[in-house]
């Protein structure tokens, strides 16, 4: 039987912060470097897809950094999906909310202080307010703020507003029309990505597990791969990708307020 395990222990449980972990750590918060660096963005949606807060644990995302170079500086060569980035499926910077008619010109006009209870951090930079079909008695809305802070954890703020019918960050069902490259999972204590190759279908599936080594390093190793055409794989292989999948599309599902 597969089992989740403590993610912070797990990550944390031989970190260390030298002088050069503290410069990079400092990293984490210069929005623009992290923008442009689309390997410490990686990170940070990482972190916010472990942790769900608002802004992303400067810690946690440098462990994500190293968990992220183990796997590409030991696989990158033979396996360069490893190279594809992990982001979360909700539209970066964005919540989209169902607003009962009643408070929608209120959401519309910037000087009502509709929004002023809101974390100044994620008051929208702009909004958008749709009527919806005469049968519902709320408007389709979105609101557009900073990309560096988490959509799950800003809807759930948004969410206290007055007259709100619905709020889910805005969701991302694929990438370019493909499934998503990365997923991240804990089972049994251990941190797995299962990583694909992908055309239109998947080419290639890989396991890579990562394990934390003393001076904050980790070290990467491949579990299994399977590639479109090869015999079926091991069951207990094919049952942590199930279970990672599990997670994350269970993870989507509440984010988004499905059942």
């Amino acid at each position: 039987m597969l089992v989740m395990g403590s993610s912070c222990d797990f990550l944390r449980s031989d970190s260390a912060v030298t002088t050069e972990s503290r410069e990079e750590l400092a990293r984490f918060t210069n929005a623009d470097f992290v923008v442009e660096n689309l390997e410490y963005l990686e990170a940070i949606q990482l972190a916010f897809w472990l942790e769900g807060g608002l802004e992303a644990n400067p810690t946690t995302a440098l462990e994500f950094l190293r968990q992220r170079e183990a796997i590409r500086d030991r696989y990158g060569d033979t396996y360069p999906e490893t190279l594809r980035l992990f982001m979360q499926p909700f539209s970066p910077g964005r919540v989209s909310a169902g607003i009962d008619t009643s408070y929608t010109a209120m959401a519309r006009d910037p000087q009502s202080g509709y929004f002023d209870v809101l974390d100044e951090r994620i008051r929208p930079d702009s909004v958008s307010v749709h009527m919806s079909d005469a049968s519902l008695s709320y408007s389709w809305m979105s609101a557009h703020f900073s990309m560096l802070y988490n959509p799950e954890a800003a809807a759930a703020a948004y969410a206290q507003l007055p007259g709100m019918v619905f709020v889910e960050p805005s969701g991302l069902a694929t990438i370019g029309g493909n499934p998503f490259p990365v997923y991240p999972g804990f089972i049994d204590g251990d941190f797995y990505y299962i990583i694909r190759k992908v055309t239109f279908i998947p080419m290639r599936t890989s396991i890579f597990r990562v394990k934390p080594e003393p001076a904050g390093l980790y070290r990467a190793e491949l579990v299994a791969s399977h590639s479109a055409g090869d015999p079926p794989w091991d069951s207990r292989f094919q049952e942590i990708v199930n279970e990672v999948h599990r997670q994350f599309r269970e993870r989507y599902d509440r984010s988004r307020g499905s059942d």
